[in-house]
């Protein structure tokens, strides 16, 4: 059963083929429901997450808590594999066991490419968690990526902003603290 997974965070591909031929399932999780596509995704195994995703393996499992294959790659920054992910119909606007989605992730770990890739896609997802939602403009020299929560009056609170900006494409986290109309 774990051999599945251990040849997937290894980056074991011939293993990969000769137990998928044998008629291991390929959504097989270990006790912390981690699973192969998952630990692939995690560690960048492109041509792993292409052929666990031949063979069936269900793009949008979730490990005890919740994180997605696609929410192992934005942490990540593979930005490739994120991209068959989603091209494989991974939910964009999944939610782990804290509320926090791929884009989340990417922004808090500083993936600027994964960003960009997550918003172009369509990210928006309103965190159920505090009420919070994630959204993004366009900026004189780039985009800003804003996460903006409900305070008391039924304002906008915005809790903080993660910008990509220009040709450098520098991700940069600034926390405010004020209510807007």
């Amino acid at each position: 059963m774990e051999d599945l997974i251990m040849a997937a965070l290894s980056g074991n591909d011939a293993r990969i083929h000769d137990l998928l031929a044998a008629g291991t399932d390929p959504d097989v999780a270990d006790g912390n429901g981690w699973t192969a596509l998952g630990s692939s995704a995690a560690r960048g195994h492109g041509a792993i997450v292409d052929r666990l995703l031949v063979a069936g393996a269900d793009v949008n499992r979730a490990d005890i808590k919740g994180n997605s294959a696609l929410m192992r790659a934005a942490a990540g920054g593979h930005v490739g594999i994120a991209g068959r992910l989603l091209e494989a119909k991974a939910s964009i606007d999944h939610a782990d066991a804290r509320g926090r989605t791929a884009l989340m992730q990417a922004i808090d770990n500083r993936r600027v490419e994964m960003v960009a890739l997550l918003l172009t896609a369509g990210s928006t997802r309103k965190d159920a968690a505090d009420e919070c939602c994630i959204g993004w403009r366009r900026a004189d020299r780039g985009y800003v990526v804003e996460r903006r929560c409900q305070c008391a009056q039924g304002r906008c609170k915005w809790l903080d902003g993660a910008y990509l900006l220009g040709s450098r494409r520098r991700l940069r986290r600034q926390e405010v603290d004020r209510c807007e109309p």
